[in-house]
């Protein structure tokens, strides 16, 4: 199984995948467009069968509703969803509802870069990766 799953191949999403997998990680990808998975496939990652293959699932999709297009039925048991859509709090909420409706923990965030500053470390030129949480300490150690 891999590390992560990207789910959303847009620029966004392409670029996290391309930083995972230049960090060492065991990459799975999946787009609801099959062939945008092609190029970071010939880059090393693996072609997810479905949107909720794997443990940890970092979404990089237009808004809330996509992601709920992309799971479907699918239960989320023992799973973490990192979900970087943009939506109003309500959204948030029923997201959060959503996924632990289905077994699953949602964790949201925000890209602060444009895709060229996604994996690009401090420098003159752009600010250091941020991290803001909430939620139980239980839920980031996994």
């Amino acid at each position: 199984m891999s590390d992560v799953t990207v789910v959303g191949l847009g620029p966004m999403g392409s670029k996290m995948a391309e930083t995972f997998l230049a960090a060492g990680h065991g990459v799975a990808v999946w787009n609801r467009t099959e062939s945008k998975a092609g190029p970071l496939a010939a880059k090393g990652a693996r072609r997810a069968a479905t949107a909720v293959d794997g443990e940890l699932l970092v979404v990089s999709q237009t808004h809330y509703q996509a992601m709920y297009d992309s799971f479907g039925d699918a239960r989320l048991d023992g799973r973490v969803v990192v979900n970087l859509s943009s939506g109003t709090p309500e959204e948030l909420r029923a997201a959060a509802r959503w996924v632990e409706g289905r077994g699953g923990v949602l964790v949201t965030g925000g890209i602060m870069v444009p895709p060229p500053g996604i994996g690009r470390g401090r420098t003159r030129s752009t600010a250091a990766p941020r991290t803001c949480s909430t939620g139980t300490r239980p839920r980031w150690r996994r």
